[in-house]
């Protein structure tokens, strides 16, 4: 079921872009199995402002001000279809090489959905929610479907 997907951590103004269906790739070091949620993944927005977030305005030029963006929540979804390795999609736009000696994939998001934000702390990569946050989830994707 969808709000057993794991969740993933994103800084703003990314994590706004990926649920509102802006962005289109996000760039990642690793991947994971996701069929057990049909590809689905929870976006959580990190407390902190991402250093480059200038980039999305330039990709995204009706960004919202970064004061009035909800951080620290679970904010919606988005559901990964192709998993590739950058070489494959570099330059299409939101795709960025990977850092210096790591292994750079890109993300396809094929869906996207916003929630009402569900405030809770995050974690790194892909996290579990406690049971509370999961029945939280569950109502939250009933009534965004």
């Amino acid at each position: 079921m969808m709000h057993h997907a794991p969740v993933l951590t994103v800084r703003q103004p990314f994590a706004l872009a990926l649920v509102r269906g802006v962005k289109g790739w996000e760039n990642r070091s690793w991947e994971r199995d996701l069929s057990a949620s049909g590809g689905w993944i929870w976006i959580h927005a990190g407390a902190a402002v991402h250093a480059q977030h200038q980039k999305a305005r330039d990709l995204w030029p009706d960004t919202p001000a970064l004061a009035g963006m909800t951080r620290s929540a679970i904010i919606g979804a988005v559901r990964i279809g192709r998993v590739v390795p950058h070489e494959e999609v570099a330059g299409l736009p939101w795709t960025a090489p990977p850092p210096p000696g790591k292994r750079g994939l890109c993300w396809e998001v094929i869906e996207a959905m916003e929630i009402d934000p569900i405030p809770c702390g995050g974690g790194l990569g892909l996290w579990t929610p406690t049971e509370a946050i999961r029945a939280q989830l569950a109502t939250a994707f009933r009534m965004a479907a």
